[in-house]
């Protein structure tokens, strides 16, 4: 079996936007996982400035990383 020089281009760039997709999405899980943890250390006083309430932080400290 021959592979062209154009089909090796085409497989070399999947897989290089796959792993960039991959990459792009542990940092977003990362990110959640770090801003959930900041919300979750706010003061009552912080959460009423923003408008936040206590629910609301468990609400969102409650979701998985994914979501």
């Amino acid at each position: 079996m021959h592979i062209s020089v154009k089909q090796k281009t085409s497989i070399q760039y999947l897989i290089l936007n796959g792993f960039e997709l991959a990459v792009e999405t542990l940092q977003l899980w990362i990110d959640r996982h770090h801003h959930r943890q900041q919300l979750s250390e706010l003061s009552d006083h912080m959460l009423k400035d923003i408008g936040i309430s206590k629910a609301d932080v468990y609400k969102e400290i409650r979701k998985p990383f994914w979501k």
